[in-house]
């Protein structure tokens, strides 16, 4: 019997919850959809062992998984750098560690806690880990969250960008898109977007997938709201 949730069992939760408190908990399980969309664990991290061989088993369980480490295989053959962008810190921390055990390169990570401005010298700023990130020839990954890619950060010395979880706002991801698009970048870029389809019915990658799109399209059209709400999303359940 697994001892996980897993994405039936939390839209069958909201969907069992009354009529009047069902709004206060479709957003907590979209948080928790989000992530077991990536695989089943990260809504119970402690399930992940250290760096070990039990970490890589577990990971490959996740199809998302599997697929970024089959396209950093590619990036890798080709002596290539590439930015991971996700907005959560577990996801962030299995990634890295599962990025630095499987290549054997150092991983930073890049997110809210990482200093703009340096006020020890044993610091790293987010200037200073792209700068050596830029510098060091041949592969490297830098996990980063689109939220801290903000526009002055310029990374042109990757010329991959992989949107592993996807941000509420379409304008944010674009925007950490953009910091491999910038003057100086000398090679094409590719942008990836591993989706999780589901055997039966539309995945919630697939309809997130859907919504951030037509969210782009309209901003193009009309004014309009930018970020994929409740509302929006009320559809899953």
């Amino acid at each position: 019997m697994n001892n996980y949730l897993d994405t039936d069992d939390i839209i069958l939760s909201v969907k069992q919850t009354s009529t009047e408190d069902k709004r206060k908990v479709i957003l907590p399980s979209l948080g928790k959809l989000k992530l077991v969309s990536i695989h089943h664990d990260l809504i119970n991290p402690s399930a992940f062992s250290s760096i070990t061989n039990d970490l890589v088993k577990k990971s490959n369980l996740s199809c998302e998984i599997r697929a970024l480490m089959a396209i950093l295989d590619q990036i890798n053959k080709r002596d290539e750098k590439v930015l991971i962008f996700t907005t959560s810190k577990v996801v962030q921390s299995l990634i890295s560690a599962l990025v630095t055990y499987e290549y054997k390169v150092n991983v930073e990570t890049i997110n809210g806690d990482t200093k703009a401005v340096a006020t020890k010298k044993s610091e790293d700023t987010r200037k200073g880990i792209i700068d050596k990130f830029q510098t060091k020839p041949g592969f490297g990954v830098i996990i980063m969250s689109p939220v801290a890619a903000g526009v002055g950060l310029t990374v042109t010395g990757a010329n991959s960008v992989m949107h592993l979880e996807r941000h509420w706002n379409p304008a944010k991801e674009a925007q950490a898109t953009d910091r491999v698009y910038r003057i100086g970048q000398t090679k094409p870029v590719n942008v990836y977007i591993p989706i999780a389809t589901h055997p039966k019915q539309k995945s919630f990658d697939v309809q997130l997938s859907q919504l951030l799109g037509n969210k782009i399209d309209l901003s193009d059209a009309v004014v309009a709201p930018d970020i994929v709400d409740v509302s929006d999303m009320t559809g899953i359940f």
